[in-house]
């Protein structure tokens, strides 16, 4: 369970990093420091899941630990539709590159995510088996 939280983060800094070298190499658009509340957003994020992960592996009953997972993922997802609208309404000079790489990170955190939840859920000890 420790090593999820720097798998969470590494995640996101490897995926701007790939993020940034296309932006830059395939498509040779500059790079805005705008562009690194991005990552940092999304490792704010990332601490909220994994606290909400602690809580969840200390409850004894699986329906509930699911449950709050789930919350969590519609509450990311709006959280991120609400950051990306507000930005496209008040900074309208962001341009369509913040909004892709905004996606992009959202997809790469969303994979990383469900890969450690469903391997914890999956091999999650059962309670009549010990």
């Amino acid at each position: 369970m420790k090593r999820e939280l720097p798998i969470l983060w590494l995640s996101c800094l490897g995926a701007e990093l790939i993020i940034s070298l296309v932006h830059q190499f395939i498509f040779q658009a500059p790079y805005l420091r705008f562009y690194l509340l991005i990552p940092l957003f999304f490792i704010g994020i990332e601490w909220i899941y994994y606290q909400i992960e602690v809580y969840a592996r200390k409850q004894t009953n699986q329906a509930k630990a699911t449950q709050v997972y789930m919350m969590y993922k519609t509450v990311k997802l709006l959280v991120t539709l609400a950051v990306v609208l507000g930005l496209a309404f008040l900074l309208p000079q962001v341009g369509v590159a913040f909004f892709i790489r905004m996606v992009a990170m959202y997809l790469v955190t969303l994979v990383v995510e469900t890969k450690l939840a469903m391997a914890w859920m999956l091999n999650k000890p059962n309670k009549n088996n010990e």
